[in-house]
């Protein structure tokens, strides 16, 4: 099946014959998709659903694997995957689009440790390479409290939002200058932040 025109999609059941893994593979950027159904003014020439949410299988994913191929990933692609635990990214993506995970439940990000351009630490997080931007934080990861390193400059838009973190220190992120918009929307910090 095609995720457009370059990418194919497959699901393949789970050992709990009830949730489902989504390979994606093929070679070269995937599509940005439209996460409203198309009723956005700013509507551009995406695809308005992804096919995996078409079909009904985006409420039973767990796990993602991402090709060696795919040089991108689109905006919202996998947004709202209630059930999702852990994201496998590699060397080849290059560029991650806006909200891709958002409103989704994974607990790890996993990147291959040859990619250019990304790179997740030891707790699972998304960064950029040099860790000088954070893109997500896994909503449901386990982790109660969370130390931003020092490197970090910028938390992208939606980065902790519904995240069950109780605590995070920021206070050795002395370069941090930018705090992406509901960058802590519905999660569970309730102040418990450490300057």
């Amino acid at each position: 099946r095609t995720v457009y025109k370059n990418l194919e999609w497959e699901v393949t059941l789970n050992a709990d014959k009830e949730t489902y893994t989504l390979n994606i593979t093929g070679t070269g950027d995937m599509a940005n998709f439209d996460w409203d159904g198309g009723k956005s003014e700013n509507k551009v020439d995406y695809p308005t659903y992804t096919p995996w949410c078409i079909y009904d299988y985006s409420p039973k994913i767990t796990t993602i694997h991402i090709g060696d191929n795919v040089t991108s990933i689109g905006s919202h692609a996998f947004r709202g995957m209630t059930r999702l635990e852990e994201v496998h990214i590699p060397a080849s993506v290059t560029q991650i689009g806006s909200c891709v995970f958002h409103n989704s439940t994974e607990k790890r990000y996993i990147v291959d440790k040859d990619n250019p351009n990304y790179m997740s630490d030891d707790k699972g997080v998304l960064y950029n390479k040099d860790q000088t931007r954070l893109l997500y934080y896994p909503m449901n990861s386990d982790l109660e409290n969370y130390i931003l390193p020092a490197t970090v400059k910028e938390i992208d838009y939606v980065a902790f939002a519904g995240a069950k973190l109780k605590r995070l220190d920021m206070s050795q992120a002395t370069a941090l200058e930018k705090i992406g918009q509901e960058a802590f929307s519905a999660s569970q910090l309730e102040g418990n932040v450490v300057l």
